[in-house]
C-alpha cells in the first residue's frame, strides 16, 4: 500500500496499468481489432487524465506555497539571525 498507483503494472501479480483502467471506464478505444494502438480519442482521455494531475499537483504546490508563507514556518525555512562581530558591537570601530 506504500507504493504508487497500480504498481506492479502487471495486473496477473495484482498490478494494473493505464490501459486496463480506462478500458474499465470505457475510455479506451484501439485503432482496429488489428491495431490494439489507443485512438484520437483515447489519446484525449489519456491527455485529459494527464491533465487533471498536473492541476492537482500544482493546487498542492500553490497551498503548501501559502501556508509556509503566511500560516507556519517551518525550521528549515526560517531565515539565520546575521552574525556579531567578535567583540559583538556592529559598529565599534575595532580591527576584528
Amino acid at each position: 500500500d506504500n507504493t504508487f498507483w497500480g504498481w506492479p503494472i502487471f495486473e496477473h501479480i495484482g498490478g494494473r496499468d493505464l490501459m486496463r483502467y480506462l478500458d474499465k471506464k470505457d475510455m479506451w478505444k484501439e485503432v482496429s481489432h488489428f491495431d490494439a494502438h489507443p485512438n484520437e480519442e483515447t489519446h484525449k482521455n489519456i491527455m485529459e487524465l494527464i491533465q487533471h494531475i498536473l492541476v492537482f499537483i500544482t493546487f498542492l504546490t500553490a497551498v503548501g506555497y501559502l501556508i509556509t508563507k503566511f500560516v507556519w514556518k517551518p525550521a528549515f525555512l526560517k531565515k539565520k539571525a546575521p552574525k556579531e562581530k567578535a567583540c559583538g558591537m556592529s559598529d565599534c570601530g575595532c580591527s576584528h
